[in-house]
């Protein structure tokens, strides 16, 4: 049977409900699709973890009173609960807490241990963790310090490209943690490059 294209829209005309439920639908999908985007996007309809980074960034550039330092753990622990993986999270958490404090404190040096335990090798916060450990180093916790020790070695011997890890331990100013990379650092080896 062969139904012309007129036959089908005089069918699909004659169903007023069908046409109201697809629209709906079809306004509904669109909706949420707008909101996703937004929210990723920054403008605030829907929460998500970047848009939540961005935000904590937000606060933390510049002076930071308490209030800001607040509202940025506040942030950053939403952040987490939409997955606890989220190594950036966690080091960020750390950051916000060992600024609240004035030095790394038991709740810094767990934030810190749990971004090692999520992602112990991660190049996404490698140069940034490792430069917080070290200059931290005084106050990290041995399983910690031996974490940081770890992903250094590792990431030492396998880049062609130096350079990046030599300047960031230029900048640790913790005076144990400054012996302490630089020992760490001449005594890897160096692999031939290709």
């Amino acid at each position: 049977m062969v139904v012309s294209a007129a036959g089908r829209s005089r069918r699909f005309a004659a169903s007023p409900a069908l046409r109201i439920a697809l629209a709906a639908a079809w306004g509904t999908f669109a909706l949420g699709g707008l909101a996703l985007f937004v929210g990723m996007s920054g403008g605030g309809l829907v929460e998500n973890p970047t848009a939540l980074a961005r935000r904590t960034d937000g606060l933390l550039r510049g002076k930071t009173t308490p209030a800001d330092l607040a509202e940025a753990e506040r942030l950053t622990r939403r952040e987490i609960s939409f997955g606890p993986y989220r190594a950036a999270a966690w080091c960020r958490l750390a950051h916000i807490q060992r600024l609240a404090a004035g030095r790394l404190d038991v709740a810094a040096a767990e934030s810190l241990r749990r971004s090692y335990e999520v992602a112990p090798y991660s190049s996404e916060v490698f140069l940034w963790r490792t430069e917080f450990a070290f200059d931290n180093w005084a106050a990290t916790p041995p399983d910690v310090k031996q974490h940081a020790i770890r992903e250094v070695r590792a990431f030492y011997s396998q880049w062609s490209n130096r350079q990046p890890i030599e300047l960031m331990a230029a900048r640790v100013e913790d005076p144990a943690g400054r012996l302490a990379i630089e020992l760490l650092l001449l005594g890897e080896p160096r692999t031939p490059k290709a």
